[in-house]
């Protein structure tokens, strides 16, 4: 595929402006009853709506009634955990009415998908005319589905990582560090590969990356705080007196805590700690020789299954070790494109089958594992030495 990044981007703006324009020709045409339920989406909403008006997106009270005009048979309010510097992002959002902002960010999401598979795709040199598999690929991903299905911000953050990577294999340092910042809408997701980014670039020396990371959390800081300048201190405050610690994600921290007891939520930080001193061995073990295309998507890997908050949507991120096997094997060992494919596919069968027996989502703690099992034994397969017979 020829210029697949206008092909995206042209796509995805064409169908915001046709949902906007549908909208404002027929007034309530996309409140549909599938799409007037508050969720993940309508959480972000309500609360973009709510601190853009001065008051406290952190507090369940103020989001009652907005969510309620959302779906009347809301009780208790879903509520925005979102760091403050997401909500200058969803601002836009707010513009219009909730249907409307609703099935223009499905087109967001699924624009952000296919521009963070063909950045991965682009960086370990995949074959342009295969492209639209890596597509499929993540249309087929389980995360994915989740995460448009709720309206979850993981893409932005799968934006970030897969973006800033892309832009710093093709030496735009500074833009890669201001693309990256994308990922700081869940910083708890990718607290190791943060890590090893600020050692790398002290290390190193690394200063551009640095500053056009640092500029662009800057810059969206002031917007949120334009919004609201006591955004920081409801975000503080909101944690110090009701923390998420009554959800039951699929993390190891979280099963430490149904072994020796849910009210003992620093167990949800250890297995953090034992991602950090492996972030910090693996650091200094491949210093010497460090390529941020060769070591990201491990950690990333890493980075998730040692975090202390995080729901299987949010591994949506292992897009880019995925991609990065389809597009090696597409390029070096065709033989084990289609089987890699499938496999990423039969884990989505999987899920399904799971999700439609009323599992709670706890029991998807084996999906971060697993991917980690099968990445390093498809990473081997795809970059073994190819035998040559011959002169």
């Amino acid at each position: 595929m020829q210029r697949p990044y206008t092909v995206v981007l042209i796509g995805t703006v064409t169908a915001v402006a046709a949902v906007v324009s549908i909208a404002a020709i027929r007034p309530g045409v996309w409140a549909t009853a599938s799409t007037m339920k508050v969720e993940d989406f309508g959480a972000y909403w309500t609360g973009t709506l709510v601190n853009g008006r001065g008051g406290n997106a952190y507090d369940p009270d103020s989001l009652l009634e907005p969510q309620r005009l959302i779906d009347p048979g809301v009780v208790i309010p879903g509520q925005v955990w979102s760091p403050p510097w997401t909500f200058p992002l969803l601002a836009p959002f707010t513009a219009v009415d909730f249907a409307t902002a609703r099935w223009a960010w499905r087109f967001v999401q699924i624009g952000s998908l296919f521009l963070s598979v063909t950045a991965v795709w682009r960086v370990y040199g995949g074959p342009p005319e295969k492209l639209i598999w890596g597509w499929c690929a993540a249309l087929a991903w389980y995360p994915s589905l989740q995460t448009v299905g709720l309206g979850q911000n993981c893409t932005l953050v799968l934006l970030g990582v897969a973006g800033g990577l892309g832009c710093l294999v093709a030496g735009r340092a500074g833009l890669a560090g201001a693309v990256f910042a994308f990922s700081l809408a869940k910083p708890q997701n990718l607290y190791l590969l943060g890590l090893l980014a600020v050692v790398w670039a002290i290390d190193r020396r690394q200063w551009r990356p640095a500053i056009g990371a640092c500029l662009a959390a800057f810059l969206l800081t002031v917007g949120a705080i334009i919004q609201n300048p006591d955004v920081f201190s409801h975000y503080l405050d909101a944690f110090a007196r009701r923390p998420p610690a009554g959800f039951v994600p699929p993390t190891f921290g979280m099963a430490l805590r149904l072994l020796f007891g849910v009210d003992r939520f620093w167990l949800s930080f250890l297995p953090t700690a034992v991602g950090l001193v492996w972030g910090i061995w693996f650091y200094v073990r491949n210093r010497d020789h460090w390529d941020w295309a060769d070591r990201l998507p491990i950690v990333v890997i890493v980075s998730c299954l040692t975090s202390p908050y995080g729901w299987i949507y949010d591994q949506v991120l292992f897009l880019v070790p995925v991609t990065q096997l389809l597009a090696i094997s597409a390029c070096r060992r065709p033989q084990l494109f289609t089987p890699i494919l499938l496999t990423s596919t039969a884990l989505t069968a999987v899920c399904f089958g799971l999700h439609s027996a009323g599992l709670r989502e706890v029991t998807f703690l084996w999906h971060a594992p697993v991917v980690l099992v099968l990445y390093l034994f498809g990473r081997r397969a795809v970059t073994k030495p190819i035998l040559q017979i011959g002169p």
